[in-house]
């Protein structure tokens, strides 16, 4: 671990190779390359009640456990601290995984269950819809039959619904396969109808055309939680707008396909925009978010 002392005014007295000190300079400028105090760090804690802090530090991609020694003569004021620098990216990153893991096995369990005990009583209804409407044919009434047309057709719906929510839930690594983006869009977007029913939606897909190759069932979480992100992000009813489109080059040729959503909510704070991607980072009430959706989000992509 890196290991420095620091004097009050966070210059460092002493360090350890591992903390590569090369002149004496602050210890957030020689660890953080930064011009201030980097946030959350317990030394300033441990300096103000001379008592042993520990926090959590992160530095670009690399999270650190931040402990915070002091130092105090007699029993005056800490004079100094000693900061240990404890790497526990690797660590944090399979809680992250354990934690998604586990959400997902719940959830496919629960679609499983749902799956079984509504897929049968579903086909009966689509197929008792298709002999009825066999009955009905021919017959002077039509509305009867073009209204069990609708009742084979919601059936149909529900089943679909039933089968991107298994898919959605598949834990593990599934085997890559070629399909659309907008494909990906449109198996996700029933599943989000409650988040999204009270605002107005604009739906543009355009990349129809282009394949992408990817595991369906991760692209389909990145997906949902940016929308369902987005719509928390309004507090009153407004309007969000998912789009496709296809990057092309100077020669006009396919390059990449690019997702958007756009709501119209107040926007991120500028002092918060670096962080929305740490892992448990959020800024909803507790028990309205973990703070792993976009974090999440960004490693599959």
């Amino acid at each position: 671990d890196a290991i420095a002392i620091l004097d009050q005014d966070y210059m460092v007295l002493r360090a350890n190779k591992k903390f590569s000190l090369k002149s004496k300079r602050k210890c957030y400028q020689e660890f953080a390359d930064r011009d201030s105090i980097c946030e959350g760090c317990p030394a300033e804690k441990a300096f103000e009640n001379s008592e042993a802090q520990t926090a959590t530090v992160r530095l670009g991609e690399k999270t650190y456990q931040v402990n915070s020694y002091p130092i105090a003569m007699g029993s005056g004021r800490a004079t100094n601290v000693v900061n240990q620098y404890i790497d526990i990216t690797q660590k944090r990153d399979l809680y992250l995984r354990m934690l998604q893991s586990e959400k997902l096995e719940a959830m496919g369990l629960l679609a499983g269950n749902i799956a079984h005990e509504l897929n049968n009583p579903l086909t009966g209804l689509r197929s008792l819809a298709q002999v009825l409407r066999l009955e009905a044919q021919g017959s002077e009434n039509e509305q009867l039959a073009s209204d069990l047309f609708e009742i084979e057709k919601a059936a149909a719906r529900s089943q679909l619904i039933i089968r991107n929510l298994l898919e959605f839930s598949q834990g593990g690594t599934v085997a890559r396969k070629k399909i659309t983006f907008d494909e990906i869009v449109e198996r996700t977007l029933p599943l989000l109808k409650s988040v999204m029913r009270n605002h107005r939606q604009n739906i543009h897909l355009d990349t129809a055309s282009c394949l992408i190759e990817v595991e369906p069932h991760l692209l389909q979480q990145v997906v949902f939680n940016l929308i369902n992100n987005a719509c928390q992000a309004m507090k009153t009813a407004g309007t969000i707008t998912v789009e496709t489109e296809v990057v092309v080059d100077a020669l006009q040729k396919a390059q990449a396909v690019r997702l958007i959503v756009q709501d119209n909510g107040p926007g991120i704070p500028e002092n918060l925009r670096e962080k929305i991607f740490e892992p448990f980072f959020t800024t909803k009430k507790e028990g309205l978010g973990t703070g792993l959706g976009l974090s999440l989000a960004k490693k599959i992509i």
